[in-house]
C-alpha cells in the first residue's frame, strides 16, 4: 500500500486540507511527485517520509517531468 499513486485530491485528503496547497507545493519543489503521461501523481511512501523526517527544504522534481 506504500506505492500507492495519490492525486492532489487525495493527498488533500491525507492532511485534511484544501488541494490548492498541495499544487503550490508541487510548483515550488517542496513536495516529490512523479509524471505518469503528463497525470501528476504523489506517492504514499514519499509523503510519509517527508512528514517523517520533517522535510521541509525545496526538492528537486522528477527528471522526467516537462511543464
Amino acid at each position: 500500500m506504500e506505492d500507492e499513486l495519490l492525486t492532489a485530491n487525495d493527498v488533500a485528503g491525507l492532511f485534511k486540507m484544501y488541494p490548492d496547497p498541495v499544487y503550490a507545493w508541487r510548483y515550488q519543489g517542496r513536495i516529490p511527485y512523479v509524471k505518469i503521461n503528463g497525470a501528476v501523481r504523489f506517492r504514499r511512501r514519499d509523503l510519509i517520509e517527508m512528514i517523517e523526517t520533517g522535510m521541509s527544504t525545496p526538492m528537486k522534481p522528477a527528471q522526467n517531468d516537462r511543464d
